[in-house]
């Protein structure tokens, strides 16, 4: 078969050949990249199997979440121990309810050990997740597989883009 030059379109190009005015609204182009820090110590008693806690809040708006740049660090939570990170329940722009998910960023993140791993490994740049809120979203993570130390710390970051 015959080969010859091709010119292809990224789906943002599309979009705005399709309708010229998506880019004035996309965090994509020209947003900036935000962070959100995450900086937690459980208290000085551990929490049961299924303890949360809150990790960060995204503004209100349009963001969509850049997994590959997000971190996060973890002390030592014990044996069997993993972490889902989620979201909270939160309306979005046109005021419909979107219920609580525990695991739509990340499912059983390896916190058995100190780890420094990615926030959303399902993520890539092509493959990412963008949401609108009201009222900015709550990210939160909950521990499975037994306890949550006493004095257990998370740090780090979660990357996304925002007009």
């Amino acid at each position: 078969p015959k080969m010859g030059v091709t010119a292809t379109d990224s789906v943002a190009i599309a979009n705005s050949k399709a309708s010229p005015k998506v880019l004035n609204f996309s965090s994509d182009d020209g947003g900036k990249i935000r962070i959100a820090y995450i900086d937690v110590t459980q208290g000085a008693a551990a929490g049961d199997a299924t303890s949360t806690v809150e990790l960060c809040t995204l503004p209100r708006g349009r963001v969509r979440i850049l997994g590959p740049l997000s971190r996060l660090r973890c002390s030592v939570f014990g044996s069997s121990r993993v972490l889902d990170i989620g979201t909270r329940a939160y309306k979005t722009i046109d005021g419909a309810d979107v219920a609580e998910s525990a695991n739509a960023l990340d499912n059983d993140l390896d916190v058995s050990a100190a780890a420094d791993v990615g926030i959303g490994s399902a993520l890539t740049l092509a493959k990412s997740i963008v949401w609108t809120s009201r009222e900015g979203i709550t990210i939160f993570g909950t521990v499975a597989g037994g306890t949550i130390p006493a004095g257990a710390t998370l740090t780090g970051w979660l990357a996304y883009t925002k007009d």
